[in-house]
């Protein structure tokens, strides 16, 4: 599916490469190296500038830092529809997408930790507590290649008690995790709305079929 989908890619790029008259801007960020094969590839037969996203700082993990780095230069692309922006904007998603494939097709089944939280939420405080927990569910998932899963759930029998399905790729990737602004967030924001905690950390019986679970929903 995934090779379908490059050359998908390849042939959108050629053939807005070969009709417009707009000089073409390509922009990417590879993770692993395969984007950055995959862009060398492309303007060996069109004709285009390329631009490769890198961290500001060295040795910063720019996949660690939610893609924030990329925040201005995407507002730039999208302030200037004149200038190729299309284009340039397919680029960059399509080489952030890649970027989180890559960093989950790398990750080690020892290395993983799987939780599943148990909480029990004060029945005052539970609508608002659940915003938190959607908002932090969400942009973790989206913004973090180490975060595989965050999945919050209401037992059918209580509503205030709550269980997190969490998978992380390594003990790096929770770290990382619990120093993001929106980790932070839920986590000052819901201390007070929180009758009770355990974060047991669960041992997959069946690591190779788990991961077909997150393949079945696309």
């Amino acid at each position: 599916m995934r090779r379908i989908f490059i050359l998908i890619i390849c042939a959108v790029l050629i053939l807005l490469g070969n009709s417009a008259s707009a000089k073409t801007l390509v922009v990417y960020y590879s993770y692993t190296g395969n984007c950055r094969d995959i862009v060398a590839t492309l303007t060996s037969q069109i004709e285009a500038d390329v631009l490769e996203i890198q961290p500001a700082e060295k040795g910063q993990k720019y996949e660690a830092n939610g893609y924030a780095l990329g925040t201005q230069l995407l507002n730039a692309i999208k302030a200037n529809p004149n200038d190729a922006s299309i284009l340039k904007l397919f680029a960059l998603m399509f080489s952030i997408t890649a970027a989180t494939q890559e960093t989950a097709a790398q990750v080690n089944d020892e290395a993983m930790i799987v939780r599943l939280a148990e909480i029990e939420v004060y029945p005052q405080y539970l609508a608002e507590y659940l915003k938190f927990a959607g908002e932090v569910d969400r942009l973790s998932v989206e913004r973090e290649p180490g975060v595989i899963c965050l999945l919050p759930m209401q037992t059918a029998e209580d509503s205030t008690k709550i269980r997190i399905l969490e998978i992380y790729a390594s003990e790096e990737a929770y770290q990382q995790h619990l120093k993001t602004d929106h980790f932070q967030k839920y986590k000052q924001g819901t201390l007070h709305m929180v009758k009770d905690l355990k974060l047991p950390t669960m041992k997959p019986l069946d690591p190779e079929t788990m991961k077909l679970i997150f393949t079945k929903q696309r």
